[in-house]
């Protein structure tokens, strides 16, 4: 693993430098005058009477072709979710204990059914075939989802702020609204194009990636210290196009076919995993062929 340098606070209260040696783990080895050098952590753990998340569901629907060759479908949803799992990190940190290996502390942060949440949204679909062979369909769903803090054994919610209960972000880890489109023609001589994208609405994809050790920011820097990254991805909209060409052969026992998904994407990073160091990279347009037996 990568290692690098940060000042945090030891286990007894000093400013030590501490050397980051596990990427996952967030571990931090420092010298110390009482015990010699230690090892400090930062780690995770199950909560206390963890029991499965429960859902609550309401939805109602309508669908209808009063118009020929075109239907229409609406759905309203609304859930209720008690006991979601989640973790303590935008909160606290449990009292600070030797672990199983002699001079290694850790600080734990606890995953257990600590939120609830409300989930509420629709979604509209219209589909067409306006001439024979040709099919279109479009569609839009939004969704708007109120998270925070529920009554627990392991804190007491009472000694949180109002921000720190509520969980709702400004900026929602998933768009709110995604239009959806996708077009299918058939051509003679087994021929088929197809088209498809979306668009969403902004939504939290900013990563903040630390040039020095080589990974993304971990989940946790700003509760031990960790030096934070800098930002190489905002927070934005996100629009994809994709299209396949497919030629069916041998009485439709065989497909050959190009495609392309994402298409219009000249280079956009992703943070895929914060825990780990991970190279800084970019996702872009694939293309490619290929060939289908149908048996």
């Amino acid at each position: 693993s990568q290692a690098a340098t940060d000042y945090v606070a030891s286990p007894q209260g000093q400013n030590d430098i501490y050397t980051n040696t596990d990427a996952t783990a967030n571990s931090y080895a420092a010298p110390y005058s009482q015990n010699g050098a230690s090892t400090y952590n930062v780690g995770v753990t199950n909560g206390s009477n963890t029991q499965p998340t429960s859902f609550t569901n309401y939805e109602f629907g309508i669908r209808t072709s009063f118009i020929k060759n075109v239907t229409i479908e609406a759905n309203a949803f609304y859930t209720e979710v008690q006991d979601g799992i989640a973790p303590t990190e935008n909160i606290i940190l449990t009292a600070q204990k030797m672990t199983a290996i002699e001079n290694s502390y850790a600080d734990y942060y606890l995953y257990g059914n600590y939120t609830s949440a409300i989930s509420k949204g629709f979604e509209a679909i219209i589909k067409a075939i306006p001439t024979k062979g040709l099919s279109i369909e479009t569609s839009y769903t939004y969704l708007d989802t109120q998270a925070e803090y529920q009554e627990n054994p392991d804190f007491d919610i009472a000694t949180l702020s109002p921000d720190q209960i509520n969980l709702t972000r400004d900026t929602p880890l998933i768009p709110s609204g995604i239009f959806r489109w996708r077009a299918s023609y058939d051509f003679a001589g087994g021929f088929n194009i197809a088209l498809n994208g979306l668009h969403s609405t902004i939504y939290d994809s900013q990563s903040r990636y630390v040039y020095e050790k080589q990974g993304y920011e971990s989940i946790i820097a700003g509760l031990v210290g960790l030096p934070r990254g800098e930002v190489v991805a905002a927070n934005d909209t996100r629009n994809i196009v994709n299209f396949k060409l497919n030629k069916s052969l041998a009485d439709d026992k065989m497909d050959i076919y190009i495609y392309g998904n994402d298409i219009l994407n000249k280079g956009r990073i992703e943070n895929t995993d914060n825990l780990g160091v991970i190279t800084l990279s970019q996702t872009k347009a694939m293309f490619g062929l290929g060939f289908q037996l149908n048996f």
